[in-house]
């Protein structure tokens, strides 16, 4: 399975422009938002729509409620990521009458990498999640290997390959 569209991806060029990736409308406040969705769903979902997806999980999710009631060319542009070419903030306004629909065409054109960035950020952390046993397990041997006498090392390779090396009963016989 690749990263081929969703249908949740779909829906909001179906819908207008208007957001409708997380159903904002059954969340009472940003405080039930914030309960019900994962930072890392916040940024993924804000990144989608091109709005800006830094800051702390409660900055991300008052941005996002932002779009619950209104279309995305109604919001205000400091909600927003820069374009390219856009410099010092000369030349802009989202969503602006000169421009017309298709500036938000272009953000939704333009989000499709920052939609492959956050996923990815998100499959990096959840496999990360999963080897952290792993990593702390083999930094835990690395160090002890660096603080072994040369007659440890050979003892431990000999178990590893022998299997268990028991010399108790080499003593008594």
């Amino acid at each position: 399975e690749g990263w081929e569209c969703k249908p949740e991806e779909k829906s909001e060029s179906e819908n207008g422009g208007k957001y409708a990736g997380i159903q904002l409308k059954e969340f009472e406040s940003v405080d039930k938002l914030m309960e019900k969705v994962s930072p890392e769903q916040l940024k993924v979902e804000l990144a989608r729509i091109g709005m800006k997806c830094g800051g702390t999980p409660l900055d991300r999710a008052k941005r996002l409620w932002c779009a619950r009631d209104k279309p995305l060319e109604e919001l205000p542009a400091k909600l927003f990521t820069k374009k390219k070419g856009q410099g010092n903030g000369h030349g802009h306004g989202h969503g602006s009458k000169s421009s017309g629909g298709n500036e938000l065409q272009q953000h939704q054109g333009g989000n499709q990498r920052r939609i492959d960035i956050a996923k990815l950020e998100v499959i990096v952390s959840t496999i990360l999640g999963q080897l952290r046993p792993t990593l702390d397990a083999t930094a835990r041997r690395a160090e002890r290997r660096l603080t072994q006498t040369m007659n440890e090392k050979e003892k431990e390779m000999e178990e590893e390959i022998n299997g268990a090396y028991d010399d108790t009963n080499a003593d008594k016989g």
